[in-house]
């Protein structure tokens, strides 16, 4: 019965999680969640350009996705109206994350694809122009409770029977191969759902509906650094160190993909600079051991609206993605982060630049510069 326990301990995860935000699982109201790549601090610093028709997938929420959705998550017959092909997405990423080299070297995959119903990442016979060739390393997927149990139901169907007993017998094409495989999948899910619902506690998602621009932000703890203190998380020189990454998306459709006009040069946005206020809650100053006084420390603001992020000053056009990691400190455990980002509306051919470089954006009018705004994210040092 260890497929039948594992399938209850994700169960009860999700439905925890649906109670928390006050939702159902039946997916009737609208706490969703944003399962995104784990944050890796290893990316501190870097900056790219993606596309993001191929790595965020929206299933809910305001009416310019990339995604379009239907009004509802739930069909009437108890299934996502999202489709069977979200699902298996929702699958692939959890694949994604969770099968590790050795296991990819070594293959040890059986029918892994076929029991979950999963198609395969990359098929060879496909055009590597194909629209719907999805990255799931930058793949981020806004889903409901109800889309995550509809997942769970779907991986483990093959696995048991109506009775909770393990079906490895009675299905020629399952093997148990397959079956410790998908077990040591679905423990390894575990901890991947867990780290991913403490990811979405401290994400962010800001848009701008009208400019197509949509801003995500998502914050860890990477460590501490102290002086004098032999390591110890107390006294007032310690300092909790967080990475944080921003992925700027501008959702408008691409030149002549909708109606054939020639719409992108309206579209196309630069990224000149950034202000950012950075708040340590007070209350936790006692928990740190940091008797600094408090209204010195509080708040702090970074006002840089002419040098781009991490030295770049790119330009996103519609359908690309702009994404980096850099990072901050505080002198408590808890804290927020909020701000925007100074961008200005340029031609399509304008090219990307870096911190030093000539930037004509920097020259035109005002009413071709906006801030987009980005809500408060968390930061939370308790994972240290």
């Amino acid at each position: 019965r260890t497929s039948l326990g594992l399938y209850r301990i994700l169960s009860r995860i999700i439905s925890a999680e649906s109670k928390r935000k006050g939702t159902t699982t039946n997916g009737t109201s609208s706490g969703y969640i944003m399962l995104q790549p784990p944050l890796d601090h290893r990316d501190y610093g870097q900056a790219r350009l993606i596309d993001s028709n191929k790595c965020m997938l929206w299933g809910n929420g305001n009416n310019i996705t990339v995604l379009s959705p239907p009004s509802s998550s739930v069909s009437d017959g108890g299934e996502s109206q999202h489709g069977d092909e979200y699902i298996q997405k929702i699958l692939s990423f959890s694949k994604n994350w969770t099968e590790n080299d050795d296991a990819k070297e070594e293959k040890i995959v059986g029918n892994f694809d076929e029991l979950f119903g999963i198609s395969p990442n990359d098929d060879e016979d496909n055009d590597d122009e194909d629209e719907d060739d999805v990255n799931y390393d930058d793949l981020s997927l806004y889903v409901s409770p109800f889309d995550l149990r509809c997942a769970l139901r779907k991986g483990f169907h093959n696995s048991f029977d109506e009775d909770g007993k393990d079906n490895d017998n009675d299905n020629d094409n399952v093997t148990k191969r397959d079956i410790i495989h998908m077990q040591r999948f679905a423990i390894d899910s575990i901890n991947l759902l867990e780290e991913q619902l403490r990811m979405n506690d401290r994400t962010s998602i800001s848009t701008d509906e009208e400019r197509g621009i949509r801003v995500v932000a998502v914050s860890k703890c990477i460590g501490v650094s102290s002086s004098g203190h032999h390591g110890l998380k107390v006294g007032p020189d310690v300092k909790y160190r967080f990475a944080y990454r921003i992925r700027i998306e501008n959702f408008n459709k691409p030149e002549n993909e909708e109606d054939g006009s020639d719409s992108e040069c309206s579209s196309t946005v630069q990224l000149l600079g950034r202000t950012w206020k950075i708040l340590e809650d007070e209350n936790e100053y006692s928990k740190s051991g940091n008797d600094t006084d408090v209204d010195d420390q509080r708040e702090v603001n970074v006002v840089a609206p002419t040098t781009g992020a991490v030295g770049s000053l790119p330009v996103i056009r519609p359908g690309q993605a702009f994404e980096y990691m850099s990072g901050c400190e505080l002198g408590s455990l808890t804290g927020t982060m909020s701000g925007c980002f100074h961008m200005a509306i340029v031609d399509a051919d304008t090219e990307c630049g870096q911190v030093g470089d000539p930037i004509d954006a920097f020259n035109l009018p005002k009413d071709k510069h906006f801030e987009m705004e980005v809500e408060p994210f968390k930061l939370v040092a308790e994972e240290v």
